[in-house]
Order: C-alpha cells, then sequence, then structure tokens
C-alpha cells in the first residue's frame, strides 16, 4: 500500500458582495469501480473566500491505496486511462465529496454535495 500527500493548488473567484467563511473544508474521493471504498482524502479549516477577490490557496490532499482492498481494479484503471498499457490517454472519473462547514452566531452548519469530476493523469 502507498500514500500520496498533495497541495492542491484551488483559484475561487467571488464575484459576490458577501465573503465566504469555512470552519473547515472536507473533501473524500470515490473511484466509480469502487463507490464506497475512499481512495483519497483532504481538509482544510478557517478559509476565507473574500467578496469581490480571487483567493488562491494550497488545499492538502491525501491518495491512499492498498491493493488488499482494490477488488475492483482501480490501480489497473487508472494506469489504463494514462495511458502505459497502450490505451489512449482519458480523463480519469472520480466522484467526489464536499463537505462544507460554515459557522453561523457559533452554530456548525454543514451539508454534502456529491459530484463527478474528471481528472487529467496525474502520472
Amino acid at each position: 500500500s502507498f500514500d500520496l500527500y498533495l497541495g492542491l493548488q484551488i483559484h475561487v473567484i467571488n464575484m459576490n458582495i458577501l465573503k465566504a467563511q469555512f470552519d473547515s473544508l472536507k473533501a473524500t474521493v470515490y473511484h466509480p469501480l469502487a463507490p464506497h471504498q475512499a481512495i483519497g482524502k483532504g481538509n482544510i479549516d478557517h478559509l476565507t473566500i473574500g467578496a469581490y477577490t480571487t483567493t488562491q490557496f494550497v488545499y492538502p490532499f491525501q491518495i491512499n491505496y492498498d491493493p488488499h482492498l482494490d477488488t475492483q481494479g482501480i490501480l489497473q484503471d487508472i494506469i489504463d486511462k494514462c495511458g502505459f498499457t497502450g490505451y489512449p490517454r482519458q480523463p480519469i472519473t472520480v466522484m467526489l465529496e464536499l463537505t462544507p462547514t460554515i459557522k453561523f452566531f457559533n452554530v456548525a452548519v454543514s451539508i454534502t454535495v456529491n459530484h463527478s469530476i474528471q481528472l487529467e493523469c496525474p502520472l
């Protein structure tokens, strides 16, 4: 098994009059072949997105791979989509579960958003 630690460069353009203050912003990533087995996660605390501004930050993210848990061929799918086995390179589809937490008058409010995203091969 291995863990890969990344710092994802994020740029947010906020065209709104209000700033957004997050107590935390958590993300979990799943591969479509194993939609209930997390392959990565990240978290950042105390994030402020200013009003009428572009905010840049580094989002700490960790990818976890354990071959004993990979019964669906996740690693093989990624290798194929990266073009290492003769297949043409193509984006890797993952499921993102994003949970922002915002405090209103010292009461934490969280919602969870699920979205499919496509990433270019990181290798």
